[in-house]
């Protein structure tokens, strides 16, 4: 039987109603209208990913 991790990034990630709920919320306030590049998703995972790790900017 093979086992699989998932990433304590990903815990978090599930804790917070995971990107169903998250979806839903686009939908109704239609953050996504007229994004050419990263989704409101997409925006939302980076943000995350550099408030945990303690980065200064997006670039960093």
């Amino acid at each position: 039987m093979q086992r699989s991790t998932i990433s304590m990034f990903a815990q978090r990630v599930q804790l917070m109603g995971g990107k169903i709920e998250f979806q839903n919320l686009v939908n109704k306030y239609q953050s996504d209208k007229g994004a050419k590049g990263l989704t409101t998703w997409g925006q939302f995972i980076a943000m995350l990913f550099c408030q945990l790790t303690g980065a200064g900017s997006l670039r960093e």
